[in-house]
């Protein structure tokens, strides 16, 4: 994973439709805590949905003593027909249950995407993380600005993939 001020690396299964699983989220920067005080920066690691420019995070998160772009980790979506379990390095921590988000996922085909994206209000929303944090709004015209400084600070800039492995499995599996 990238380490870096408003990295955003993106892990997903995504549909022509616009629809994704987002397999793992981590954002770059070293700490950071949304406007409730909770640190969504790179130790803790999110997984969930988009459904037609909505996103559904799954309501587990875990969370880990450093930052998940200091080593290699298997992140590992597993989707049936009633869920979307999520595991990291074999460990469950998140799961989408919700039938009319499934339901949406299921109605065309996907395929895998990888990128390294830069802020921006979908993954760093002005709402969420409090001014005194982010050297840039994204509404007003400050990103650049913002990220310019923000980029003397990236670590490892880089979305590093060691192998990919994509499996069919009957509902009974683990």
């Amino acid at each position: 994973m990238p380490i870096g001020d408003w990295l955003f690396p993106v892990l997903s299964l995504k549909s022509d439709m616009g629809r994704a699983i987002r397999v793992a989220i981590v954002r770059g920067n070293e700490q950071l805590q949304d406007s409730a005080g909770n640190e969504i920066g790179g130790k803790s690691l999110f997984a969930g949905a988009i459904v037609y420019g909505n996103k559904h995070e799954a309501m587990q998160h875990i969370s880990i003593g450093k930052h998940f772009g200091e080593d290699f980790h298997t992140y590992t979506a597993i989707w049936k027909e009633s869920s979307i379990t999520f595991k990291v390095d074999g460990r469950v921590f998140a799961k989408i249950t919700d039938k009319s988000i499934l339901a949406q996922l299921s109605e065309s085909m996907s395929h895998i995407e990888l990128a390294v994206t830069v802020g921006g209000e979908y993954n760093f929303p002005d709402s969420r993380i409090l001014s005194d944090q982010k050297p840039f709004r994204n509404q007003h015209g400050s990103l650049a600005g913002g990220l310019r400084k923000a980029s003397k600070k990236w670590k490892h800039p880089k979305l590093v993939i060691r192998s990919i492995r994509v499996y069919s499995i009957s509902d009974s599996d683990e």
